[in-house]
């Protein structure tokens, strides 16, 4: 694995999650300026319909998918808590989580619907992302 990281650092800049915490503590991160068809992130599938595969997202399109939630009203604030136990890699919750991100509001994520049974009584939730 490390040989490949080495390899990856030719093309991108990689950091561990401690170094990342360490440039978010002493305030020096650096930013690049992207445009609007530069590769924001990939998305994969698990292939239920077939093989699975990547999808390129690019900075317009999470850019025009979190300016949808807000106008259809998904309006969270930095202070509230979003619970959800749709898979991280499910479309839906991957912009959902960007949006949490964005305000540095906090999110929680289940794996199973049976872990939140008795907890949400617990936490004080504004927004709860069922789909069926």
């Amino acid at each position: 694995m490390k040989e490949e990281i080495e390899k990856a650092k030719k093309y991108f800049n990689i950091y561990t999650f401690n170094e990342i915490l360490e440039k978010g503590r002493t305030g020096k991160v650096e930013f690049t300026n992207c445009k609007p068809d530069t590769l924001a992130m990939l998305s994969y599938t698990s292939g239920t319909t077939g093989i699975p595969k990547g999808t390129m997202l690019t900075h317009s399109q999470m850019a025009s998918q979190l300016l949808g939630l807000k106008n259809v009203g998904f309006d969270l604030t930095e202070n509230e808590l979003y619970i959800s136990f749709l898979p991280l890699a499910h479309a839906f919750e991957r912009v959902i989580n960007t949006y949490c991100m964005y305000l540095g509001n906090s999110s929680i994520l289940f794996r199973k619907s049976k872990e939140i049974n008795g907890r949400l009584s617990k936490m004080q939730t504004n927004s709860f992302c069922l789909c069926s």
